[in-house]
């Protein structure tokens, strides 16, 4: 699928834009990060979640998304989903993201 876009690609992403910017208007870094599955229904938002989670540094939007995004549904069905972004993951987040697994 690497390399294919979608008919709603665009759409969610600029969808992780606004979450992105409710982020930055509750007081957090503008990042934001949806979840969908493999027809382009959004599953879950996720803002940067440095002040709800009380001040961790390490609640970023994609990071926090996976945690609940692992909780909430097995790996096959996550298998043939798609996180959208606001801006590209740092280090961190993949790798914490691949231990929630």
């Amino acid at each position: 699928m690497a390399g294919t876009k979608r008919p709603y690609d665009e759409s969610l992403l600029r969808q992780a834009f606004d979450v992105a910017r409710r982020s930055r208007e509750g007081g957090d870094h503008p990042f934001g990060s949806i979840l969908a599955d493999h027809d382009g229904n959004v599953l879950l938002e996720q803002c940067n979640g440095y002040s709800s989670e009380g001040g961790d540094r390490t609640a970023h939007a994609e990071r926090l998304l996976a945690t609940r995004a692992g909780k909430a549904y097995d790996l096959d069905f996550l298998a043939g989903c798609t996180m959208y972004t606001s801006a590209e993951p740092c280090a961190m987040c993949p790798a914490r993201s691949i231990g929630q697994a």
